[in-house]
């Protein structure tokens, strides 16, 4: 899995983006990509980054993570230039303790600043809750047309935008719906103070990853941003608490991250986004039975990743990769990286019993 990686890596310089945030029965994936580092100015595609490790475990530590990553280093013969996650501890850890500047993805940490600043708050709660319940009351009804988006159960605050500027809207076409559907979103009425406060902090907040993701972290993009941050969010008339509290975080976030740009022509990439991406071809491919649990049918994935791109398609040397590849290296790749297979083991299992 390396060979490539590492003669593409020899004279220039990489990043990585691990997450383990994927799981199958109680086996977790660990997924590390790797980049060249210049690959900004756009944000990545399947085509720009290549697979350079997949391990299974049922949980992952600072400690394990850590090894993974030295691993990879050492196959491909030298440290990313910097590595992006999420801002999990493990993660984070791992980065610290191996010497690995690290950057926390853009998404997740403008997530937690809003899970910070409104999960506890009377207001947010009673909304949220007061939606759900409508959402549910209206389905299979006339007043179906006003319902609000499901909101997710998981990464419930990196989703909220989503809502948010479905109630934003129509709150601005309210007086062009019918007495029946004014009735069913008086409810937002009643919530328009929040309902604005919130779609300020998305309209900010957006445009602030659109910048970083397109462009990449630069200390004069980081400026820019931070004056703009400034008028919207902490300085504007009629600007709230949580809005300036929101807004300082953004900034203490852009300032922290620019600490790792060596050179006022630096550009990093901040954001994780590929690696989610590349774990929904995974969730598209494996066995709906969580408890086959991660398989050899894992290696499938950087096939998958490697083969979007025409060009990479028609380079592969299909035969070659036939005639060097065997049974006995999946097997031992599966030794070395997998965790167990239950549903092999029940197999085993009820064999042993008839």
């Amino acid at each position: 899995m390396h060979t490539k990686v590492k003669d593409q890596f020899v004279d220039n310089e990489y990043i990585t983006i691990t997450d383990e945030s994927i799981s199958v029965g109680k086996q977790k994936l660990l997924l590390q990509l790797a980049a060249p580092a210049d690959s900004t100015g756009k944000p990545l595609s399947h085509s720009d980054v290549s697979i350079v490790g997949m391990s299974v475990s049922p949980s992952w530590t600072g400690d394990s993570v850590k090894a993974e990553m030295e691993k990879t280093s050492k196959s491909i013969g030298r440290r990313p230039l910097y590595s992006v996650s999420d801002n999990g501890y493990n993660l984070c850890n791992a980065c610290r303790d191996a010497g690995i500047p690290h950057h926390r993805d853009i998404s997740h940490t403008f997530g937690t600043i809003l899970k910070k600043y409104f999960s506890d708050s009377p207001d947010f709660k009673e909304f949220t809750g007061l939606m759900e319940k409508k959402r549910l009351a209206y389905q299979l009804t006339d007043k179906a047309i006003v319902l609000p988006p499901k909101q997710r159960a998981i990464a419930r605050f990196m989703n909220t935008f989503v809502w948010v500027k479905w109630a934003h809207k129509l709150l601005e076409r309210y007086d062009r719906l019918t007495d029946e559907q004014k009735e069913a979103a008086r409810f937002m009425l009643d919530n328009k103070d929040l309902i604005e406060e919130l779609n300020s902090i998305r309209k900010c907040m957006e445009y602030v990853e659109m910048r970083c993701k397109n462009d990449g972290l630069s200390k004069e993009l980081a400026k820019f941003l931070i004056w703009r941050i400034t008028a919207d969010l902490i300085t504007p008339a009629g600007g709230t608490r949580r809005m300036r509290s929101v807004g300082l975080d953004m900034w203490e976030y852009l300032q922290e991250e620019c600490k790792l740009l060596q050179s006022d022509t630096d550009v990093h990439i901040v954001s994780s986004d590929i690696i989610e991406s590349c774990f929904g071809v995974f969730k598209a491919m494996k066995s709906p039975d969580k408890l086959c649990g991660v398989t050899k049918h894992a290696l499938v994935l950087p096939l998958a990743i490697n083969f979007i791109s025409k060009e990479s398609r028609e380079s592969f040397d299909f035969i070659a990769a036939m005639e060097n590849v065997h049974y006995k290296d999946l097997d031992e790749w599966a030794g070395f990286n997998l965790y167990g297979n239950p549903t092999q083991e029940r197999k085993d299992l009820t064999r042993k019993i008839g």
